[in-house]
């Protein structure tokens, strides 16, 4: 009697075990996107779980525009900056500044975060698609920026190197995602917003006595779309 019942024990516990989910504390995630500030958009994270609802993620962003930003002094409006060149149609009328730095406005960003999870689908007992949220900060890791700009008034060249000054550090960013369970590894589609603007470490620049942020358009969030690999250990 007594071994059917210790038998009866142990089906018991290892048909429990069987119908339990996987859990695991530690994940890798690698994210590529497109973003509102034109730009190229990667982020190397980790997190870890407290248990498969709420977690801590930390990680580092990574952001490229895709297109040339140029300056120019000598119009009266600033607006006619953003097309044809600046709007100087007539290099002898207008002095032409342009950054020597090749790879166009870019960003480095640390990212902390808290990180809710939410199951949406069942299958064999397993969790295969889950919701997330991420709520934390983007912070800046180059703040002010300091650039070189050639300058050419049809007549002689020269340049002139100028660093930002008291440049924004600290933004908002929320993240949303959807994630497909693979096991061990996790393919995530999602999207995310900030208040940080990609041209802030050089907004408040002066080149020949023009404001940097008068030659730029306003400011924006930032709004990303992205998918995601994720590996779980």
């Amino acid at each position: 009697m007594n071994k059917f019942i210790i038998l009866t024990l142990l089906l018991c516990s290892t048909l429990c075990y069987g119908q339990t989910d996987k859990f695991y504390r530690h994940e890798a995630q690698f994210t590529s996107g497109l973003n509102t500030q034109e730009a190229f958009e990667m982020e190397l994270a980790y997190s870890f779980l407290f248990n498969k609802y709420i977690g801590i993620t930390v990680g580092l962003n990574m952001m490229d525009q895709s297109y040339q930003r140029m300056m120019c002094s000598g119009a009266e409006d600033y607006n006619l900056f953003q097309s044809l060149l600046c709007g100087c149609d007539d290099y002898d009328d207008y002095l032409f500044w342009e950054s020597r730095k090749v790879e166009y406005a870019s960003a480095l960003l640390f990212r902390p975060a808290v990180r809710f999870s939410y199951p949406l689908l069942k299958e064999s007992g397993d969790d295969v698609l889950f919701f997330n949220m991420e709520t934390g900060l983007f912070m800046s890791l180059i703040p002010n920026e300091r650039l070189t700009f050639d300058r050419e008034d049809g007549y002689y060249g020269n340049s002139t190197t100028v660093k930002n000054r008291g440049g924004e550090w600290l933004f908002y960013h929320l993240k949303s995602y959807l994630s497909l369970n693979l096991d061990r590894f996790l393919v995530s589609v999602g999207y995310s917003i900030s208040n940080f603007d990609i041209f802030d470490s050089r907004r408040n620049m002066v080149v020949d006595g023009i404001a940097m942020r008068d030659t730029l358009r306003d400011k924006k969030n930032t709004s990303t779309v992205f998918l995601a690999v994720a590996y779980r250990f």
